[in-house]
């Protein structure tokens, strides 16, 4: 890449959280039971694939798909499937 257009680790993150705004189906905001102030973000992206920026989605077992507690709130009571490292919700 020319010189100038090389972006920081901030900046990709910004650019990242800015394109999942605009591409998500569904957003939900859940604040923080330890961190006053902090609210975590679930969504449902176009895919059906559901993501959150918590630490509890980002780090997870190997053997399960990503999962958290905001997740499961957000997803809760309609039927979804796991695929490999994601969980997708089913379009019915």
């Amino acid at each position: 890449m020319p010189d100038g257009l090389h972006l920081t680790r901030a900046e990709r993150g910004q650019v990242r959280r800015a394109t999942n705004r605009l591409t998500a189906r569904e957003r939900r905001e859940f604040p923080s039971d330890s961190i006053p102030g902090k609210v975590y973000v679930a969504m449902i992206m176009q895919d059906g694939r559901v993501t959150c920026d918590c630490r509890g989605w980002i780090v997870r077992k190997r053997q399960f798909a990503r999962s958290c507690k905001h997740t499961r709130e957000l997803i809760a009571g309609r039927p979804a499937e796991a695929r490999g490292e994601y969980v997708y919700l089913i379009c019915t």
